[in-house]
C-alpha cells in the first residue's frame, strides 16, 4: 500500500459566490496494463465498481516499489492504447464540451420511459439506488484491503457472472451528457456520467436483447468509422479474462442488482455540437439488461487507462469539469462537461487528495475537519483518514446521492446540526434520512445551520442550504442529506456537489472546486 499526498499552502475559505478550492491528486493504472511482470503478484482480483470500471486488485500481492506506481500513473496511458489514443476536430478555444442535463427533462417527452416520474419518488428511488451502491462499495472495500471472511474465495463474494468483470449496483444516474456516435453522428444519445467508473457503453442495434430507451439504438453499420476492436490488439489483452468472438474483443459487466451488460469493445468518433473526438474506445452493447431506465449508456470518467479522460490525453491532457445543477432547479436547466484547458475557471487553490494504490480509480480528499456555523465538531479526523491498509478515506463521487461519513463522525454531525437547528421543527424520518425538519408554512432558510468541509491546507467549503437539506415530500418536510458509513469509508455525494464546478487536472494532479459555475 502506498499513500501518497501532495502539499499545499494557504489558508482559503470557498463559498457559494465566491473564490474557488482545488484537491491534488495522483492518477494510476493496472499494473499488467503498464508491461510490469505478474508474477510479482501472487493473486489479482478484477473488479469492477461503480458502474462499470475495470480494476485488479492486488490480493497478498509483493511489495511493488513507489517509482512503478508513479510511471504507472504518468506514463502509460499513451504506451496501452497504442495508436488507439482519439484524435479531435474543432471544439471551444482550448477544449470540448457536451452539454450535461438532468434525467428529469427528459421526462415530459419520455414519462412512459422514466419511471417514477413524479419528483419525490424519484427522489426514493435515487436513494434506494445510492444505499445500494454504498453496500456493493463496501463489499469492494472489504476486498481490496484483504478484510474478506471468505478468504480466497472472494469471487463468490462478488457473484462473478462474467468472464471480464462482476460488482456493484447502479449508482445514481440523474446526470447525462448528451454526444453524438458514429460518422456521420445521425442521432444523440444520453449517457449517465460517473467519475468511479472507466468504461463507457451505449446500446447498439444488432441486439439480443436491450431496454426501452429514448431513441434509435446506435447502428454501426451507419457509421463509416466503426471498428470493433481485435482480441489481438494490446487494449484488449490489457482487459484480465476479456473473451473473444470472431476476433471481437468482448466485454461484460455484471451488476450486483442483476443488471447487465455484454457486447463489441469497439472504436468510434464520439461528438458534440462544438467539436469531435475520432478513435474513442466503448463499449458497444448487445445485450443489456436490468434496471437502467432513461438513459442510453454510460460515461466513464474515473482514472483507469479507458476511461474518457485517459483516452483524451493525448489532444487536451487530464482535464475536465461539471457542474451538476441542483435538483429543485427548472428543468430547462443545463450545464456542461469540459474536457481541456478550458475546463477549470481561471483561478484554483489546492489541498491535498490522497491516492489510494488498493482502489486507484477513487478520488480521495483529506479532511481535516468539519464545523456547523464556525464552531467545530469534536471528532476524531483520522476516521475521514485513509489507512494504509487501504480502507477509510473521503472520496468524491458523483454517483452517490448523499455525503455518507463515517458513523463516529455521522453522530456528532447530526448531534451538531440539530443543537443548532433548535429553532426548527423536527419530523420523522424517511428511508435512511433519520434528521428531518417541518419548513412548511414559514421561510426558515436564514435558521438552517451553515455545515462546513475543512480540508488540508487550510482550505473550507462551506455548503449552500440546498446542499444540507433536501426536500422529501410535497408537505415541506426536509432532511438532513447525509447518511451514516458502517464500514469506515466516507463519500462526498452529488448533493454537496451541486452548483459547483468540480475540476480534475490529472497532469497536474489537481482537483478545483469553483462556486456558482453551473453554465
Amino acid at each position: 500500500m502506498i499513500i501518497e499526498s501532495f502539499s499545499s499552502q494557504g489558508n482559503f475559505s470557498l463559498s457559494p459566490g465566491d473564490g474557488q478550492i482545488g484537491l491534488a491528486f495522483t492518477d494510476s493504472k493496472l499494473m499488467r496494463t503498464a508491461g510490469y511482470p505478474m508474477e510479482n503478484i501472487k493473486s489479482s482480483l478484477c473488479i469492477t465498481t461503480l458502474f462499470v470500471f475495470l480494476i485488479c486488485v492486488p490480493v497478498r500481492a509483493s511489495r511493488i516499489g513507489k517509482q512503478i506506481l508513479e510511471d504507472l500513473a504518468i506514463e502509460n496511458t499513451s504506451s496501452i492504447l497504442n495508436n488507439l489514443l482519439p484524435s479531435s476536430e474543432q471544439g471551444i478555444a482550448n477544449g470540448i464540451q457536451f452539454d450535461l442535463i438532468r434525467k428529469e427533462s427528459l421526462n415530459n417527452s419520455q414519462a412512459s420511459i422514466i419511471s417514477p416520474t413524479d419528483p419525490f419518488s424519484r427522489l426514493l428511488e435515487r436513494l434506494r439506488k445510492s444505499k445500494a451502491r454504498v453496500e456493493s462499495l463496501k463489499k469492494i472495500v472489504t476486498i481490496a484491503t484483504g478484510e474478506s471472511s471468505n478468504g480466497s474465495n472472494v469471487y463468490h463474494e462478488l457473484d462473478w457472472r462474467s468472464p471480464v468483470s462482476s460488482a456493484l449496483s447502479l449508482g445514481d444516474d440523474e446526470y447525462l451528457i448528451r454526444l453524438g456516435v458514429g460518422t456521420p453522428a445521425v442521432n444523440q444519445y444520453y449517457l449517465a456520467i460517473d467519475t468511479g467508473s472507466d468504461i463507457t457503453w451505449l446500446q447498439c442495434a444488432g441486439c439480443s436483447k436491450c431496454y426501452s430507451q429514448r431513441g434509435p439504438l446506435f447502428n454501426p453499420a451507419s457509421s463509416s468509422s466503426y471498428q470493433t476492436i481485435s482480441c489481438e490488439s494490446s487494449t484488449c489483452r490489457q482487459m484480465d479474462e476479456s473473451r473473444c468472438q470472431s476476433d471481437r474483443c468482448q466485454y461484460a459487466v455484471t451488476y450486483g442488482d442483476g443488471s447487465f451488460t455484454t457486447g463489441d469493445l469497439a472504436m468510434d468518433t464520439l461528438s458534440s455540437e462544438n467539436g469531435a473526438l475520432k478513435n474513442m474506445v466503448f463499449g458497444c452493447g448487445h445485450d443489456n439488461e436490468g434496471l437502467f431506465q432513461g438513459i442510453d449508456g454510460l460515461a466513464g470518467l474515473g482514472g483507469g487507462y479507458l476511461s474518457f479522460t485517459s483516452q483524451l490525453a493525448g489532444s487536451y491532457g487530464r482535464r475536465f469539469s461539471y457542474c451538476l445543477v441542483n435538483q429543485n432547479s427548472p428543468l430547462s436547466s443545463s450545464s456542461s462537461l469540459i474536457f481541456g484547458a478550458d475546463a477549470f475557471p481561471s483561478a484554483a487553490v489546492t489541498t491535498p487528495l490522497i491516492y489510494n494504490s488498493r482502489i486507484p480509480t477513487f478520488y480521495y480528499a483529506s479532511v481535516t475537519g468539519i464545523s456547523i456555523n464556525g464552531v467545530a465538531l469534536n471528532i476524531d479526523v483520522s476516521k475521514l483518514q485513509l489507512t494504509s491498509s487501504g480502507s477509510g478515506g473521503l472520496i468524491i463521487d458523483s454517483g452517490t446521492t448523499l455525503t455518507y461519513l463515517e458513523s463516529s463522525v455521522y453522530s456528532a454531525l447530526t448531534d451538531g446540526f440539530l443543537k443548532s437547528a433548535k429553532n426548527l421543527r423536527r419530523a420523522g424520518g424517511v428511508q435512511d434520512l433519520d434528521t428531518c425538519f417541518d419548513l412548511s408554512g414559514t421561510d426558515s432558510s436564514s435558521a438552517i445551520p451553515t455545515i462546513s468541509f475543512h480540508f488540508q491546507g487550510g482550505v473550507t467549503v462551506d455548503l449552500p442550504s440546498s446542499n444540507i437539506l433536501i426536500e422529501v415530500d410535497n408537505k415541506g418536510i426536509y432532511c438532513l442529506a447525509f447518511s451514516d458509513s458502517d464500514f469506515g469509508m466516507s463519500i462526498f455525494g452529488n448533493v454537496q456537489q451541486q452548483t459547483f464546478r468540480i475540476g480534475f487536472d490529472r497532469d497536474n494532479k489537481l482537483l478545483s472546486f469553483s462556486s456558482s459555475q453551473c453554465k
